[in-house]
């Protein structure tokens, strides 16, 4: 149940909470942005003569730098894989790479601290720098990559998708670096013993490049080739982040999931399977347990169809502690279909329709989840409230 009432709980919590505007206009502060995030510097960016001065060290590292401060000298040594720059406070010129290009003013000691000028160092670093002064804010880019360069990226999925149509879990694997690749590995593997599936990438954006690090958001849909087994097709947009292996190939090193969607909400409901008439209607009358115990706002009952201490049930149950505080909520069952039976294990499709009858208003909306449940001392109950899937969320 935890992916349909997670639903109720955010709407439950923008109704609820209401936020304070002061009157009072302040002069907004100067951000600084690297590819879109802020940079959070340890003195606030200040504006003399039309340039923006920085703290020094925060500036160096964020673009990649190692940076080491002579005090003595009142010196900065900076170093990164692309160039060396030396500055030296009260000095005409700094060294790029050893050669000597103008400061014109562009390092500075106020109140106490080492700043720099931003535009200076970022230009050097090889970045585009714009100024966007109805915002107040300095944004800082990455300057697009070569041909070859972008090829290289790109062909990082190119391998992805041939390592999943001939299902090598060992060759698909070897494309991410060693610490996802440590979490990731028993689901792929489980994934590939079980099903071969196919990855069209309809969409790839290189969102941002350096030689250390791309990020990529890609438009993926996932369709079931051959296999035992409930599996939805989909489609997903996932932002990944892209760094350099131990053997300096591209790897990935982070995803986020964007957005998800089934591909085809029929084809869900036409993989039902058959199951003997006595557990069917004991998996139904679980189905049926579980949302009557979310209605009467009974939290003993709720724990009651769920195997004791499940994966996930805990925070489960805090989310509808929470949803019972503010709203009241009227859970149906729309549709139900066992996808998945055989040796005790269950899983079953719902479609679930939520509205609030009393407390804070929330819009109707349905949600067609997957729930796995196992039989215990003659008894269905759900397994696991971590490892539901919700497929189709709408508004009604």
């Amino acid at each position: 149940m935890k992916r349909w009432v997670i639903m109720a709980l955010t709407a439950v919590l923008i109704c609820v909470n209401v936020s304070a505007v002061s009157a009072a206009t302040q002069p907004q502060p100067i951000r600084v942005l690297l590819n879109g995030k802020a940079v959070v510097f340890q003195a606030p960016p200040i504006l003399i003569d039309g340039k923006t001065f920085v703290e020094f060290r925060t500036l160096f590292t964020v673009l990649g730098y190692t940076v080491d401060y002579v005090a003595t000298t009142k010196t900065v040594k900076a170093k990164s894989a692309e160039r060396n720059i030396e500055m030296k406070l009260g000095a005409v010129s700094a060294l790029v790479d050893g050669n000597k290009v103008p400061v014109n003013g562009d390092m500075k000691v106020i109140n106490g601290r080492t700043m720099v000028g931003v535009r200076f160092i970022a230009t050097l670093s090889d970045k585009n720098v714009v100024w966007n002064g109805a915002k107040r804010t300095v944004e800082i880019t990455d300057k697009g990559p070569t041909a070859q360069q972008k090829a290289e990226v790109f062909g990082l999925f190119t391998k992805l998708a041939a390592a999943e149509t001939a299902q090598d879990a060992d060759a698909f694997l070897e494309l991410y670096n060693a610490s996802v690749r440590e979490i990731i590995e028993p689901s792929i593997r489980e994934q590939f013993a079980k099903f071969q599936t196919n990855t069209v990438y309809a969409a790839m954006d290189l969102e941002s490049y350096s030689s250390a690090e791309a990020v990529v958001v890609t438009t993926e849909q996932t369709r079931k080739v051959k296999g035992d087994g409930f599996f939805a097709d989909y489609e997903s947009d996932i932002r990944y982040t892209l760094r350099k292996n131990a053997s300096g190939q591209w790897a990935i090193d982070d995803s986020e999931l964007l957005w998800y969607g089934v591909l085809d909400e029929e084809s869900l409901w036409k993989q039902a399977v058959e199951a003997p008439e006595e557990d069917k209607a004991a998996i139904e009358g679980a189905l049926n347990s579980q949302i009557k115990a979310v209605n009467e706002e009974n939290v003993d009952d709720y724990l009651a169809v769920y195997v004791p201490n499940a994966p996930g049930l805990a925070e489960d149950i805090e989310d509808l502690k929470n949803v019972f505080q503010n709203a009241d909520l009227k859970a149906t069952i729309d549709k139900m279909a066992i996808v998945e039976y055989g040796n005790g294990r269950a899983k079953i499709l719902a479609s679930i329709k939520v509205e609030s009858v009393a407390g804070a208003q929330i819009p109707p909306y349905r949600s067609v989840t997957e729930m796995s449940l196992v039989q215990q001392d003659g008894k269905w109950l759900f397994a696991d409230a971590e490892s539901e899937y919700d497929y189709v969320s709408e508004d009604l």
